[in-house]
């Protein structure tokens, strides 16, 4: 899936996170569709918000614009299919948060990450306030929100913001690379560790009790007497999500 605005850096407004929107919704009720990589178009991943976009909005509109957007956030977390945001260039507030909503990041060596909304007078947006934190901690992440700094591709791997680096002409064979290897995995249960994952930290009762009653649907579908079976034949599992 691409970012398809280049000349603006792909900037989000308000029509493009509509359709992002729509596009997952349809991805996610796919059975052919195993995984999701998100690109940008050009050199960049997401420069934010279209700030042209903005003027002159008042409290209650703004309210109702921002709440607008986190449904894009919302259902990228409500898909069954883990997503891939491969990221070159910026990922600057929205576009941040864009990577953020999703479940793995991998980033060109030259990628840069910021809280762009900081430096424009905003507070951010596109669930940052938990995103963020979550990657990478509470102190870091305060220090990007109350900064608005730049962080390279080198910090955000040591950091934990971001899973892979690798040379910017590698990024969409290493990202599909990577979708590929994931959607070898039983659909259901790459579903159920988003479920899961989504719910994090958990205390340990809760996590027990959900890890228990996934797992009691895991044991009765053909995926998992295809793995067992694969694995005692010691041959490579043909999963199809039933």
């Amino acid at each position: 899936m691409w970012l398809a605005l280049p000349q603006k850096l792909n900037a989000l407004d308000l029509r493009m996170r509509e359709e992002l929107r729509r596009a997952m919704e349809i991805l996610g009720e796919s059975e052919e569709v195993r995984a999701i990589v998100l690109m940008g178009e050009g050199e960049n991943f997401c420069a934010g918000g279209d700030i042209r976009s903005m003027e002159k909005i008042e409290p209650g509109a703004g309210r109702r614009r921002v709440r607008r957007v986190g449904r894009l956030v919302r259902k990228m977390r409500e898909i069954p299919q883990p997503i891939i945001a491969a990221v070159d260039g910026v990922a600057t507030g929205a576009g941040l948060g864009l990577a953020l909503a999703s479940d793995l990041i991998i980033a060109s060596n030259r990628a840069r990450f910021a809280v762009g909304q900081t430096r424009i007078g905003l507070a951010p947006d596109m669930a940052l306030t938990r995103t963020l934190p979550l990657r990478i901690g509470w102190s870091r992440a305060m220090e990007m929100m109350l900064t608005g700094k730049f962080v390279d591709a080198q910090t955000a791997l040591e950091w934990g913001l971001i899973n892979r680096m690798v040379v910017s002409e590698k990024l969409a064979e290493e990202a599909f690379a990577w979708a590929e290897q994931i959607a070898q995995a039983p659909p259901l249960v790459l579903s159920m560790i988003k479920e899961a994952m989504e719910r994090f930290p958990m205390e340990l009762t809760e996590a027990l009790d959900m890890e228990a009653a996934l797992q009691a649907i895991a044991f009765s579908t053909e995926d998992f007497q295809e793995g067992r079976k694969a694995f005692l034949e010691k041959r490579k599992p043909v999963f199809k999500g039933r």
